[in-house]
């Protein structure tokens, strides 16, 4: 389960944007954050997807509950960013983070692991993700990560 009250976070440095304000952080004005969402949680993924909807900057594109049905959705959709959570069913998403690198390196991907084990973590990164949240991570903690990410080039 998502838990959204503890703020911890991994390359989180800059300050969270206050939720409820509409975000003009991701680029232009005007402009949306073009968000894949990926949890094998249903009801964790359901509750998030509904926080991002309600921000002004963040455009849900997409969810899905594995890895292999995430990269699929990707390839088509195209999105700015993918939120995926690393312990899935069929394919994890340290495999598909890998698969994404290499069929679609412009997509940046920001890992969402339950614990701070330093081997997920790396894992994570090392298959692609540009950064890693905790799922205990505060909403602000966790929207300022996507911005930032939103913000950098590849």
């Amino acid at each position: 389960m998502l838990d959204l009250g503890t703020v911890q976070a991994y390359d989180c440095a800059a300050p969270a944007p206050t939720i409820g304000v509409p975000l003009v952080c991701c680029g232009q004005k005007g402009q949306f954050m073009r968000l894949l969402l990926i949890d094998a949680d249903g009801e964790a993924r359901s509750a998030l997807a509904a926080h991002l909807r309600a921000l002004a900057a963040v455009e849900v594109i997409g969810e899905a509950e594995d890895g292999m049905f995430a990269v699929a959705l990707a390839q088509v959709m195209q999105p700015d960013v993918i939120l995926m959570a690393l312990a899935m069913p069929i394919v994890n998403g340290i495999a598909a983070a890998r698969r994404l690198q290499a069929d679609c390196p412009n997509i940046r991907v920001v890992g969402l692991v339950k614990q701070e084990r330093a081997e997920d973590i790396e894992a994570m990164l090392d298959a692609g993700a540009i950064a890693c949240v905790r799922t205990t991570a505060g909403l602000d903690t966790l929207v300022a990560a996507l911005v930032r990410q939103h913000q950098k080039t590849r």
